[in-house]
């Protein structure tokens, strides 16, 4: 036994925050029933955030808001007064405003309660009066009418007992009831803020659609074209309309070429391109390869492919649409000699067939510039002037080229052309590491792309033929080696020619020459 009486048990109503299912309650109902003093769990509804128990004096507020704090929710015992608390709802931005049924309440119930044990004590007192006056009757050591005073106590307090259990009853229902009213409030609360979210997120949408109803340039740049009215009903659909076309920054313009298929292999990225316009024709932009384009254009069965090039407009006299012709830099040579390219269609009369290629192979001797020493003079001068040779290096270099020069002479002594090219080979990949071993890193660097560039050139050479003034006056014969052309000009790499030297290029008919006289039925007579 303990010293708990029954005016000591109270309920107590208790805010539970973070609740939102069913298996929450049951959670919070195991937490509360671990707590010393609480005899019983009357409710826990997670709609209304709120439970009851029937608590001795051990259940203190602390155990008990410890207790569910372990289970992972807020907890708040009500104090008495029936208090209006603040409930915040899970999920919910915003608290409200939620009459606990607890403190008032609880006391009203804890009075009735009191009645109906007070009412139980006083039957059970008016029961032992009632028994021992029976029993003195009995033995007639008292009166019937004192008997009968018993007994009238004792029905009163039996009635007492009734009405005190059907005002608990009563009180029950009424708290049963009210209890309904806040979850039914509680519910209420949260279709409202349902409501209000509901609300916010239409409104959200509509300012989206009205900021969409304004229109704004991707970019920053001059309009080119506007491809719709003001007032025009625009409608996007699978493809998005076009409104207007901008140009973001018309200083650099770019010029799509269609390239045949036939030269497309000689355009490379990085190559400077030269091109007029019909706009300016005395006037030649300069541009630069940045992209060449696998895709092909396909028209009446000519296919030709896009080379992009890059040209800054910084006087923006060049406009989007215009067209251009363009030639695009193949191959540079500077301080070369050449001859026009009229020169090099030029045959007399009687004159033999032009060299072919093979026996084109065979070299020149005593052409362009002396023969092989003037090559090799004109090879060491490049070299010293391009790659900044110091004077070791060209003491050093002239050594290179004078062995190279002692086994050239060896070479042509020998008789079978198999072995003399490939003592040909040998000596040049001899020379070209001496002279790899004598660089600096940088200066082999440069090297590298001088012979690169120099055999390139030497792939592009071919055989050709031309004629100039004789001593005796008639024309004569010099076989060139031809390199890079042009519309106009043709390089000459080898051959006895000099820079200054006239060439043939065409024959002027004589005043004196014989009249040819017409075939019969060809002359210039009277016809039919």
């Amino acid at each position: 036994m303990t010293g708990e009486t029954m005016s000591d048990i109270r309920e107590l109503t208790i805010e539970i925050g973070g609740m939102t299912c069913d298996h929450c309650e049951r959670t919070v109902a195991k937490a509360l029933e671990t707590v010393p003093g609480v005899r019983q769990v009357l409710e826990v509804s997670h709609a209304g955030a709120f439970a009851r128990v029937e608590a001795g004096p051990e259940a203190t507020p602390a155990r008990i808001e410890g207790a569910v704090a372990k289970a992972g929710y807020r907890a708040r015992v009500q104090p008495h007064g029936g208090a209006v608390a603040p409930v915040a709802l899970p999920g919910r931005g915003a608290d409200f405003d939620l009459l606990i049924v607890g403190g008032g309440s609880a006391g009203f119930a804890a009075a009735i309660k009191g009645a109906e044990l007070g009412a139980r004590v006083a039957l059970a007192e008016a029961r032992r009066i009632l028994e021992r006056n029976r029993e003195m009757v009995r033995k007639t050591l008292m009166s019937q009418n004192e008997l009968d005073t018993a007994q009238t106590a004792y029905d009163s307090a039996v009635s007492q007992l009734k009405a005190a259990e059907a005002q608990q009853e009563a009180a029950a229902g009424q708290h049963k009831s009210a209890m309904a009213q806040a979850r039914l409030a509680a519910a209420q609360h949260m279709a409202a803020v349902a409501q209000v979210e509901q609300a916010r997120a239409a409104l959200q949408a509509a300012e989206l659609d009205l900021q969409r109803t304004t229109i704004r340039a991707p970019v920053t740049g001059i309009v080119v074209s506007r491809n719709v009215d003001v007032g025009q009903t625009v409608a996007a659909s699978l493809q998005a309309p076009t409104l207007f076309l901008i140009a973001q920054d018309l200083m650099q313009m770019q010029v799509d070429t269609n390239v045949s298929e036939a030269d497309i292999g000689r355009v490379q990225i990085g190559q400077t391109v030269t091109f007029t316009v019909d706009a300016y024709q005395n006037t030649s932009f300069t541009g630069q390869v940045t992209q060449v384009r696998n895709a092909p254009i396909t028209v009446q069965n000519v296919v030709t492919y896009d080379a992009v090039v890059q040209v800054a407009n910084p006087d923006l006299r060049l406009k989007p649409g215009m067209t251009a012709n363009v030639s695009f830099l193949i191959a540079e040579r500077q301080n070369v000699v050449k001859v026009p390219t009229a020169a090099l269609r030029f045959r007399p009369d009687g004159a033999a067939p032009e060299p072919s290629a093979r026996t084109s192979q065979t070299p020149q001797r005593g052409g362009g510039g002396g023969g092989a020493a003037g090559r090799s003079r004109e090879m060491q001068e490049r070299l010293t002037t391009e790659l900044s040779l110091t004077p070791e290096q060209q003491t050093r270099l002239s050594e290179v080229f004078q062995r190279n020069a002692q086994q050239a002479r060896a070479l042509r002594e020998e008789e079978s052309e198999e072995r003399r090219q490939a003592m040909r080979r040998g000596m040049q990949t001899q020379t070209r590491t001496q002279i790899r071993e004598l660089l600096t890193p940088e200066q082999r660097q440069k090297y590298e792309a001088l012979m690169h560039a120099r055999e390139e050139a030497q792939t592009q050479q071919r055989p050709g033929r031309v004629w100039v003034v004789g001593a005796n006056g008639t024309p004569e014969s010099r076989p060139v080696t031809l390199g890079i052309a042009n519309d106009t000009h043709t390089e000459v790499v080898s051959g006895d020619l000099t820079s200054g030297q006239q060439v043939i290029t065409g024959l002027l008919a004589s005043s004196k020459a014989p009249k040819r006289t017409a075939p019969p039925g060809f002359g210039a007579g009277p016809r039919l």
